[in-house]
């Protein structure tokens, strides 16, 4: 499901909550992809879920696997999906 209101949205939260269902184990922002059980396997079905997500009226969200490829920890990825999160909300798209 979408998010329908930007200003209600929490990435660090929602990202959290979108790896516990995938993997089952609840992540710490300073955890690794590795430690929460998602290996590069599981990058493009995140990428769809943050996708859709955080899709909004105002907003065509769209981050790619190359996106999070820097990310080294949960915390990380967080920053790179409120960079783009930004960068679309900037644009108007």
């Amino acid at each position: 499901m979408a998010v329908e209101d930007s200003d209600d949205e929490d990435t660090a939260t929602i990202l959290a909550e979108l790896i516990e269902g995938m993997t089952g184990i609840e992540p710490l922002m300073e955890y690794t992809l590795g430690e929460c059980g998602l290996a590069s396997i599981g990058v493009p079905v995140l990428v769809n879920l943050l996708n859709k997500n955080f899709l909004t009226k105002e907003r065509r969200f769209n981050i790619t696997a190359s996106d999070l490829v820097e990310a080294k920890t949960i915390g990380d990825m967080v920053e790179v999906v409120d960079a783009i999160k930004a960068l679309a909300g900037d644009q108007g798209v």
